[in-house]
């Protein structure tokens, strides 16, 4: 088992807020965590106190420090603040991973098993998945162009997920076109902002590597993003070749419920769980 020496400290207006009440996805929190890593590697044993807010950033080199900001919900729209961000050279970010149509339910509460429960309001359909999420936030944010690898269906959903980004500046030559429907997150999100998520990942597992023109365009970025919601010989592929090539990696932990590769991890700069991701690390 990989084990990771990390302590904890406080951070405020850092980086994306993903498990807070108050349903903002990209501000800053203040009861925010963060481990960052002793030294840079695999080794030693995991040392991290309990938190009580279930976002973490976990950060094994390089500080990337983006601007404050807020989203709209329901939308991919951000406001940043004045606060300054370095960029990271005036290289590309290119995203490697999921897009999907996020199907958004309000409960009260999770139903019980052989349970039937009414939403308290009507459903909606808005663009997301772990890579679109990153892709959108990084060209909104960032002065860099950023690029989304990844796969959509031939359907209403992946033409809808395809405008969206786009209308975020997000380059979409890698984004290609499946005969797999597109991907799918059912959302169930409680008063207290608390959500529970189903994958269907569809388009977004049906993929045995990127093409050839994508890891290139991995190997000239100055930042490569991956999420689990993809197949992990696609992240392989990619943090590979960033690793030869020098580029920054950086790992959301989430996506996926079986244990982390060591390989993967060994390729990672920065890797991002939340309290539950991080437990199934350790």
């Amino acid at each position: 088992m990989v084990s990771l020496n990390a302590t904890i400290y406080r951070q405020a207006d850092f980086w994306a807020c993903r498990g807070c009440s108050n349903r903002v996805l990209f501000s800053g929190c203040r009861r925010q965590r963060l481990a960052r890593f002793t030294e840079r590697g695999t080794k030693t044993a995991l040392n991290i106190t309990k938190s009580n807010h279930n976002s973490f950033i976990v950060r094994t080199s390089n500080e990337l420090f983006p601007p404050k900001a807020t989203v709209r919900r329901g939308s991919w729209g951000v406001s940043a603040s004045n606060t300054e961000a370095p960029a990271i050279d005036s290289k590309p970010i290119v995203v490697v991973g999921s897009i999907n149509a996020d199907i958004v339910v309000e409960v009260d509460r999770l139903p019980k098993k052989g349970e039937t429960l009414s939403a308290t309001g009507g459903g909606s359909v808005i663009p997301g998945g772990k890579g679109a999420n990153q892709a959108a936030a990084a060209a909104l944010l960032a002065p860099n162009p950023t690029y989304m690898v990844g796969q959509v269906g031939r359907d209403a959903y992946g033409e809808t997920l395809k405008t969206a980004l786009s209308s975020c500046n997000v380059h979409l030559t890698h984004v290609v076109e499946v005969e797999q429907p597109s991907g799918q997150a059912i959302v169930m999100l409680q008063p207290d902002g608390d959500n529970s998520i189903i994958i269907i990942g569809a388009a977004n597992r049906a993929w045995e590597s990127p093409s050839d023109e994508a890891l290139s365009a991995v190997a000239g970025a100055g930042a490569l993003l991956l999420q689990r919601e993809v197949p992990e010989e696609v992240n392989l592929a990619a943090a590979r070749v960033a690793r030869d090539a020098g580029v920054l990696v950086v790992l959301d932990a989430g996506g996926e419920e079986g244990p982390l590769p060591v390989e993967l991890l060994c390729l990672v700069d920065v890797l991002s769980p939340n309290e539950t991701e991080l437990a199934r690390l350790t």
